[in-house]
């Protein structure tokens, strides 16, 4: 009974006349690797962690440019509600605004209640300053305000967004 030759034996054996040139050439199908070398994956490693800390100032920077770019829509809507709520109440409305803690509030002058109180200090709104010319403005029925303001908001570096209020209630986030 002829012996069955498993795969080392094949190995071992010369090849004959009869088996292809690539197992001849001693790469047949046990020779074949599958996978990759240590080399080919520190390589790709190396180009992934190059890539990353090259991409990684400019994603900080553009997270940094969201969150201001955030809390000036924000801060917009609310001093738009603000009009709105002395409108639709027929009541003044005052926005208190606190600089230095980066607070605001938004109250009715008739009965004292707080509409909106925002601080722009902790959470998703966290932003580096706030900044005005007016500490107060006072919201007529009427839609007017007392006196026209701009509000500065910006981050840790140099990216500021301005919001223009007009005395007639036009808010607009400027670049």
């Amino acid at each position: 009974m002829p012996k069955l030759l498993t795969s080392t034996d094949r190995c071992l054996r010369h090849p004959s006349p009869s088996e292809p040139r690539a197992i001849a050439a001693g790469m047949g199908p046990t020779r074949h690797r599958r996978g990759f070398t240590m080399f080919e994956l520190v390589l790709a490693l190396s180009i992934i962690a190059i890539t990353t800390a090259m991409a990684a100032p400019r994603v900080n920077v553009m997270l940094r440019r969201q969150k201001v770019d955030r809390a000036s829509q924000v801060v917009a809507s609310d001093i738009r509600a603000a009009f709105t709520s002395a409108a639709r109440g027929r009541v003044p409305v005052r926005v208190d605004f606190v600089f230095a803690s980066r607070r605001y509030a938004i109250t009715n002058r008739v009965t004292g209640d707080t509409i909106i109180q925002r601080d722009l200090s902790s959470g998703d709104l966290d932003v580096g300053s706030l900044d005005g010319s007016n500490a107060s403005l006072q919201v007529f029925p009427s839609g007017i305000a007392t006196s026209p303001d701009t509000i500065r908001i910006g981050d840790a570096a140099a990216y500021v967004r301005r919001i223009a209020i007009s005395r007639a209630g036009a808010v607009r986030v400027l670049p």
